[in-house]
C-alpha cells in the first residue's frame, strides 16, 4: 500500500499479488461488475476523482489506484 499527498492531488494505490480478477471490470467473471468496486468508482467520481483497476491476467495479482485532487484553501 503507498499513499501519497501532494499540493494538487492525493493517491492511494494498493497491490495485491493474488490470483487477479477476471474482467476488466473487476468482477469474477467476464462482463459481469463487481458492486463493490462499481460503488468505489462512483465514490470516486462524485469527487472529481478516478479508480484505476489493473489485473493483467489470472494470477498476476491485482492493483487499485484511487486519486483526487485536493481542494484548493
Amino acid at each position: 500500500m503507498a499513499f501519497e499527498a501532494s499540493p494538487g492531488s492525493v493517491r492511494l494505490q494498493i497491490d495485491d499479488d493474488g490470483c487477479g480478477m477476471v474482467g476488466a471490470s473487476g468482477g469474477s467473471e467476464p462482463g459481469r461488475p463487481s458492486w463493490g468496486l462499481q460503488g468505489m468508482r462512483e465514490r470516486m467520481e462524485s469527487l472529481g476523482g478516478r479508480l484505476r483497476i489493473e489485473s493483467a491476467s489470472p494470477g498476476i495479482g491485482t492493483r487499485v489506484v484511487a486519486e483526487v485532487a485536493r481542494e484548493r484553501p
